[in-house]
C-alpha cells in the first residue's frame, strides 16, 4: 500500500470513527432523554445509583475497597452521562428523580410502621 492510499484510508478511518461517535452521542441522548421522562425509568436509574452507593465512602481498609471503588465509578460514570447527555434537563430530571426516590422511601417506612 502506498503511502497516499494510507493517508485517505487514515482520514476514511477517523470520518468514519466521527460518525460512529455522533451517532452513539445521538442515541444516548434519547435513550436518556426516554428513560428520565418516566417515572419508572428515574426510579430504575436511582435504583442503579443507589446499588453502586456512589456517594457514600468506600474505603473498608481491605480489599473490599477495591470492590466498592468499581461500583461507585460505575455509579458517578452514571450520574455523569445524565449531565453530559441531557444538560441542565437532566440535572433537574435527576433532582426529580431523587425527590421522587425519598418519597417512596418514606412511604414505604409509613407503610410498615402503620401494619
Amino acid at each position: 500500500m502506498n503511502r497516499e492510499n494510507r493517508t485517505i484510508t487514515d482520514k476514511n478511518d477517523r470520518r468514519y470513527f466521527e460518525f460512529k461517535d455522533r451517532l452513539i452521542r445521538e442515541n444516548d441522548i434519547k435513550a436518556w432523554r426516554k428513560v428520565m421522562s418516566s417515572k419508572e425509568g428515574r426510579w430504575f436509574v436511582m435504583r442503579l445509583l443507589d446499588f453502586t452507593k456512589y456517594k457514600l465512602p468506600s474505603f473498608t481498609g481491605n480489599s473490599q475497597t477495591f470492590f466498592n471503588e468499581g461500583l461507585r465509578a460505575v455509579g458517578i460514570h452514571l450520574d455523569q452521562c445524565i449531565m453530559s447527555n441531557l444538560g441542565i434537563e437532566g440535572f433537574k430530571l435527576k433532582q426529580k428523580a431523587e425527590k421522587e426516590y425519598v418519597l417512596e422511601q418514606e412511604r414505604v417506612k409509613q407503610l410498615f410502621e402503620e401494619e
